[in-house]
């Protein structure tokens, strides 16, 4: 294990498989603590998908590295985003990275998109990292004196080549959500008063065989 984030503490959003699995192993390597939050939280329990924080936090623990469940429904408007952080903080100290991973992506036509899909991609691509990075962004981390890290690997910002998921106000309702994560992202950077938080929003590339 390396020391990079020693005794820091993460929390990572859609952490119970893929990207989100991955960052959260990942840190926890770097020495930090981390809270993991999904739905699903035991094997079995995402349905078609395979994945659970119970494994992302036995692949952390394994490895000799400290992590903690956080089941939450982040599409849920009544989901208390500011009570995941506390109990991050309660468990594991005052949360100094914030990665908001935790993405919900429909790539249909206008008419084809309920209002209920419109709701849940705005609550968990828009809403959810605004509050939770309100809530991170507080008293005891600027105590603390080691300004926030917020990073946002979404899957909202990924860039789509299919020219007929392009077209019309379907493209619009995407771009819009992306324009709002990194429209978020830049607000964020100045920091609330005098403080300063790093800020990054990761986007897929290219990459080279």
């Amino acid at each position: 294990m390396g020391d990079a984030l020693a005794g820091r503490v993460a929390l990572v959003t859609g952490a119970s498989r893929g990207i989100g699995a991955a960052i959260a192993i990942r840190l926890a390597a770097e020495g930090a603590a981390v809270a993991v939050v999904a739905r699903s939280l035991e094997p079995g329990s995402g349905g078609h998908l395979a994945g659970s924080l119970r494994e992302t936090v036995d692949a952390i623990t394994a490895a000799g590295g400290r992590a903690v469940p956080i089941v939450a429904d982040l599409a849920d408007p009544g989901c208390d985003r500011s009570a995941i952080v506390s109990q991050a903080a309660a468990e594991l100290g005052p949360v100094d990275v914030l990665v908001n991973n935790a993405a919900a992506c429909f790539y249909l036509s206008i008419d084809e998109t309920s209002e209920r899909r419109l709701r849940v991609a705005y609550e968990v691509n828009v809403i959810t990292p605004y509050l939770l990075t309100k809530a991170v962004t507080s008293t005891a981390i600027i105590e603390r004196h080691w300004g926030a890290e917020k990073i946002d690997y979404r899957q909202a910002e990924r860039k789509t080549t299919n020219v007929r998921e392009l077209q019309g106000l379907a493209a619009g309702f995407r771009g819009s959500r992306r324009k709002e994560v990194r429209r978020g992202n830049q607000a964020w950077r100045p920091g609330p008063r005098r403080y300063r938080y790093r800020v990054y929003s990761a986007r897929p590339a290219r990459t080279r065989r």
